[in-house]
Protein backbone atom coordinates (compact mmCIF):
# COMPACT_ATOMS: atom_id res chain seq x y z
CA UNK A 1 0.00 0.00 0.00
CA UNK A 2 3.24 2.38 0.74
CA UNK A 3 4.27 2.25 -2.93
CA UNK A 4 1.11 2.74 -4.12
CA UNK A 5 0.86 6.17 -2.58
CA UNK A 6 3.84 6.66 -2.89
CA UNK A 7 3.76 6.34 -7.00
CA UNK A 8 0.44 8.76 -6.50
CA UNK A 9 2.46 11.15 -5.00
CA UNK A 10 5.44 11.44 -7.66
CA UNK A 11 2.66 11.92 -10.44
CA UNK A 12 2.67 15.28 -12.10
CA UNK A 13 -0.71 17.28 -11.40
CA UNK A 14 -3.11 18.19 -13.32
CA UNK A 15 -2.39 20.56 -16.21
CA UNK A 16 -5.16 22.87 -14.56
CA UNK A 17 -2.85 23.19 -11.47
CA UNK A 18 -0.07 23.78 -13.46
CA UNK A 19 -1.23 26.88 -14.99
CA UNK A 20 -2.27 28.19 -11.60
CA UNK A 21 1.09 28.90 -11.01
CA UNK A 22 2.29 30.90 -13.70
CA UNK A 23 1.54 34.94 -13.61
CA UNK A 24 -1.30 35.26 -16.08
CA UNK A 25 -2.92 38.69 -14.48
CA UNK A 26 -1.01 41.23 -15.68
CA UNK A 27 -1.79 45.30 -14.40
CA UNK A 28 -3.78 45.66 -17.78
CA UNK A 29 -3.83 42.61 -19.24
CA UNK A 30 -5.37 39.05 -18.58
CA UNK A 31 -3.32 36.16 -20.43
CA UNK A 32 -5.16 33.38 -19.68
CA UNK A 33 -8.32 35.08 -20.47
CA UNK A 34 -7.59 36.72 -23.88
CA UNK A 35 -5.76 33.02 -24.77
CA UNK A 36 -8.64 31.25 -23.67
CA UNK A 37 -10.40 33.23 -26.19
CA UNK A 38 -7.86 33.07 -29.37
CA UNK A 39 -7.72 29.16 -28.57
CA UNK A 40 -12.24 29.25 -28.45
CA UNK A 41 -12.32 31.17 -32.09
CA UNK A 42 -9.29 30.08 -33.76
CA UNK A 43 -8.56 26.89 -33.11
CA UNK A 44 -11.71 25.52 -31.58
CA UNK A 45 -9.85 24.80 -27.98
CA UNK A 46 -7.66 22.18 -29.67
CA UNK A 47 -4.01 24.06 -28.36
CA UNK A 48 -3.32 22.48 -25.60
CA UNK A 49 -0.70 25.21 -23.55
CA UNK A 50 0.33 27.19 -21.14
CA UNK A 51 0.85 30.99 -20.78
CA UNK A 52 2.76 33.36 -18.38
CA UNK A 53 3.99 36.72 -18.22
CA UNK A 54 7.75 36.88 -18.71
CA UNK A 55 10.24 38.03 -15.11
CA UNK A 56 9.43 42.03 -14.20
CA UNK A 57 12.85 43.73 -15.58
CA UNK A 58 15.47 44.25 -12.71
CA UNK A 59 17.26 47.12 -14.04
CA UNK A 60 15.79 50.70 -14.43
CA UNK A 61 13.89 51.54 -17.75
CA UNK A 62 15.99 52.10 -20.38
CA UNK A 63 15.08 52.22 -24.23
CA UNK A 64 15.93 48.45 -25.91
CA UNK A 65 16.83 48.33 -29.60
CA UNK A 66 15.11 45.30 -29.60
CA UNK A 67 13.25 42.63 -27.67
CA UNK A 68 11.04 39.37 -28.52
CA UNK A 69 7.48 40.13 -27.38
CA UNK A 70 6.58 36.75 -27.20
CA UNK A 71 8.46 32.92 -26.86
CA UNK A 72 7.04 29.66 -27.38
CA UNK A 73 8.49 26.58 -26.08
CA UNK A 74 6.85 23.77 -28.47
CA UNK A 75 8.80 21.02 -26.29
CA UNK A 76 7.28 22.58 -22.90
CA UNK A 77 4.13 23.70 -24.19
CA UNK A 78 4.86 27.21 -22.47
CA UNK A 79 4.34 30.55 -24.11
CA UNK A 80 5.44 33.55 -22.35
CA UNK A 81 4.47 36.94 -23.14
CA UNK A 82 7.06 39.81 -22.34
CA UNK A 83 5.67 42.37 -19.72
CA UNK A 84 6.26 45.21 -22.03
CA UNK A 85 2.82 44.77 -23.36
CA UNK A 86 1.21 44.96 -20.03
CA UNK A 87 0.56 48.76 -20.53
CA UNK A 88 -1.81 51.29 -21.26
CA UNK A 89 -0.27 52.43 -24.27
CA UNK A 90 -0.70 48.93 -25.74
CA UNK A 91 -3.90 47.61 -27.29
CA UNK A 92 -6.00 44.67 -26.56
CA UNK A 93 -5.37 43.56 -30.40
CA UNK A 94 -1.39 44.06 -29.82
CA UNK A 95 -1.42 41.94 -26.71
CA UNK A 96 -3.97 39.43 -29.08
CA UNK A 97 -2.18 38.97 -32.34
CA UNK A 98 1.67 38.40 -30.12
CA UNK A 99 -0.66 35.62 -28.33
CA UNK A 100 -1.88 34.29 -31.06
CA UNK A 101 1.29 34.35 -33.43
CA UNK A 102 2.91 32.23 -30.21
CA UNK A 103 -0.02 29.66 -30.26
CA UNK A 104 0.44 28.98 -33.83
CA UNK A 105 3.90 27.87 -32.63
CA UNK A 106 2.06 25.18 -30.94
CA UNK A 107 0.04 24.26 -34.22
CA UNK A 108 2.99 24.44 -36.88
CA UNK A 109 6.09 23.56 -34.95
CA UNK A 110 9.26 24.04 -36.30
CA UNK A 111 10.57 21.77 -39.22
CA UNK A 112 13.93 21.00 -40.76
CA UNK A 113 14.48 21.82 -44.15
CA UNK A 114 18.03 21.16 -45.93
CA UNK A 115 19.56 20.76 -42.22
CA UNK A 116 18.29 24.41 -41.37
CA UNK A 117 15.39 24.60 -38.53
CA UNK A 118 12.60 26.80 -39.87
CA UNK A 119 10.06 28.29 -37.62
CA UNK A 120 8.15 31.04 -39.80
CA UNK A 121 7.05 28.87 -43.12
CA UNK A 122 4.48 29.59 -45.46
CA UNK A 123 1.98 27.97 -43.80
CA UNK A 124 2.75 29.75 -40.41
CA UNK A 125 2.69 32.95 -42.30
CA UNK A 126 -0.72 32.15 -44.15
CA UNK A 127 -2.01 31.05 -40.82
CA UNK A 128 -0.88 33.93 -38.81
CA UNK A 129 -2.57 36.58 -41.26
CA UNK A 130 -6.07 35.41 -40.27
CA UNK A 131 -5.86 36.92 -37.25
CA UNK A 132 -8.59 39.49 -37.61
CA UNK A 133 -6.75 42.58 -36.56
CA UNK A 134 -3.16 41.27 -37.92
CA UNK A 135 -2.62 44.09 -40.25
CA UNK A 136 -3.79 46.80 -37.60
CA UNK A 137 -1.57 45.31 -35.05
CA UNK A 138 1.47 44.88 -37.46
CA UNK A 139 1.01 48.41 -38.28
CA UNK A 140 0.75 49.64 -34.73
CA UNK A 141 3.90 47.66 -33.66
CA UNK A 142 6.13 49.49 -36.54
CA UNK A 143 4.61 53.52 -35.75
CA UNK A 144 5.18 52.93 -32.05
CA UNK A 145 8.10 50.69 -31.48
CA UNK A 146 10.19 53.24 -29.44
CA UNK A 147 7.48 53.68 -27.39
CA UNK A 148 6.92 49.83 -26.66
CA UNK A 149 11.02 49.01 -26.20
CA UNK A 150 11.01 51.55 -23.66
CA UNK A 151 10.54 49.37 -20.32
Amino acid sequence: MAKRNQKRRRSKPPAKKLQSALPTKGNYYDLLEIFNMLNLWYFDNKIKARISWGRRPRSPQRSHKEFKMGLCSVKDRLITIHRALDRELVPLFVVANTIFHEMLHIKFPPRRKNGRRSVHYPEFQTAEKTFSEFEKAEKWERDNYDALAFF
